[in-house]
């Protein structure tokens, strides 16, 4: 896998991870 290709798939999963604790919060 590149190394782009890696950055990418971490930052959509720390967005993903962000609007959960946002949802979290919002309840």
């Amino acid at each position: 896998m590149s190394l782009s290709k890696q950055k990418q798939h971490t930052r959509s999963q720390l967005r993903v991870q962000c609007q959960d604790c946002l949802s979290i919060l919002n309840q």
